[in-house]
């Protein structure tokens, strides 16, 4: 489902196996994602991504608890929503593993604040 300009306090879009909320609250965006992040669903994460960004949020979260897999085109979309935050502080969260293991080996640790939670 396409966002207007001005979105609601809650966008989601969903297709196939991934779903991706947004929710602005209080100058902080928040893109919460359920589902995993490859090559045929990382498009719908830099789409809803940049549509979240458009509106110059003091702050990004973007919430990958729900995500069990990422492979390497979704980290390349996620980092292209990322860029576009800026100047705004972003965070990550991440439940999986795999997904830590991810961030670490890419580096993409290093350049974003990511935050392991249970």
């Amino acid at each position: 489902m396409p966002t207007t300009p001005n979105p609601s306090p809650n966008d989601d879009v969903m297709d196939g196996d991934l779903t991706i909320t947004t929710v602005h609250a209080d100058g902080v965006t928040t893109v919460a994602v359920v589902g995993e992040v490859d090559l045929a669903t990382a498009d719908q994460l830099s789409t809803a991504g940049l549509e979240a960004v458009a509106v110059r949020p003091r702050a990004l979260v973007v919430d990958l608890t729900a995500v069990p897999f990422m492979d390497s085109t979704g980290l390349g979309h996620l980092s292209r929503v990322l860029a576009a935050a800026y100047p705004a502080p972003a965070k990550v969260l991440i439940s999986s593993p795999r997904l830590a293991t991810l961030f670490r080996v890419t580096g993409m640790a290093n350049a974003v604040e990511v935050q392991q939670v249970s």
